[in-house]
């Protein structure tokens, strides 16, 4: 592990609680600079929360750090040595067992499958999950976190209406004679062979609907067609006032999380704790209004924990907070 005197003094004042503002941007750039230094960072961090290691005076913060570095590398030889937070979650293990045993999993194993009056499937994805399945007429569907999908248990090539509450990535196998149709609570979506992303969550404020290749075709509840987007396009329809409008889409911010990453963009930290909540499945609570309305830049990747994403955040915004069992407190920093 190659690290200057400068970065590794600025690291252990964060890691201690002594860090400024000034601190925190210049670990940020270090972090950006490779992959393996963000690595590197979430190990120390992740040691000194789990009590591996205790900060003293500047006299034995060398000896300190030498002890952090030599149990970073016994872990490297043997993992067993130290017990680090895991990065890695049931849930991604689960959705890749999804992708290539969809058909079967389908009827077997999460997310379960219940029946309506025997006429709809529904698949229920609990939060901290995702998951995938091939339809019969071979469309590919990826579900986000708290997500519910439904289909018809005649679903064929003649009949492919489905309801979406929630957030769904679909790959709709081409057929000019029967539209793949998607229904929400407020919009609804008609395609005849494309991709596009749907974030239609019932309890959020909007409806983000956005195009990669083909057309889209968005409907309102009168089923009345309102727009039709092309590629790199999205809708975004609010759920208070019911105006819609089209802009540029952006594919790594908004269908990012299908690839295990979350792209973040001018964020407010009130929707930004929603999908951390989603994303994590564990309960975030703001304990200072101000927060919510804190902007937000960023990315998170699916193998961070959700405490390597909040002391990322902790650099960019001024947050603290306080880890419990199923929830988490968040307040202004110095504001408890």
């Amino acid at each position: 592990m190659k690290m200057n005197e400068t970065i590794k003094q600025t690291i252990i004042r964060y890691i201690s609680g002594n860090s400024d503002a000034k601190d925190h941007l210049e670990i940020l750039k270090w972090i950006k600079l490779s992959d393996e230094n963000e690595k590197e960072f979430f190990q120390l961090k992740d040691m000194w929360d789990a009590g591996q290691l205790e900060y003293v005076d500047k006299k034995r913060e060398e000896l300190n750090w030498n002890k952090l570095l030599q149990r970073i590398e016994d872990k490297k030889e043997n993992p067993r040595k130290i017990k680090l937070m895991s990065w890695k979650r049931v849930g991604i293990a689960a959705s890749f067992l999804l992708l290539f045993f969809a058909g079967w999993l389908a009827n077997s194993i999460l997310p379960k499958f219940t029946s309506e009056n025997m006429a709809m499937h529904t698949i229920v994805v609990p939060k901290g999950e995702q998951s995938q399945l091939i339809l019969a007429d071979g469309t590919k569907v990826w579900l986000n976190a708290n997500t519910t999908f439904s289909y018809p248990v005649d679903f064929s090539k003649e009949n492919r209406k489905t309801n979406l509450n929630g957030e769904a990535f679909f790959d709709v196998v081409s057929d000019r004679m029967h539209p793949f149709e998607v229904k929400t609570k407020h919009q609804k979506i008609r395609v005849f062979g494309t991709q596009f992303n749907v974030d239609a969550y019932e309890d959020a404020a909007k409806t983000v609907t956005t195009l990669i290749h083909g057309e889209v075709r968005i409907y309102d509840q009168r089923d009345r067609e309102v727009v039709t987007l092309k590629p790199k396009e999205k809708s975004i329809l609010s759920h208070r006032s019911h105006e819609l409008y089209v802009t540029e889409a952006e594919f790594e911010i908004d269908a990012g999380w299908k690839d295990g990453i979350l792209y973040f963009d001018g964020i407010s930290f009130d929707e930004l704790a929603g999908k951390i909540e989603r994303w994590y499945g564990t309960k975030i609570i703001i304990k200072d209004e101000r927060l919510k309305q804190e902007k937000f830049t960023g990315k998170f990747f699916r193998d961070q924990s959700v405490w390597q994403t909040l002391d990322l955040i902790k650099l960019m915004l001024p947050i603290e907070y306080i880890p419990g069992k199923r929830e988490i407190e968040i307040y202004y920093k110095n504001q408890k």
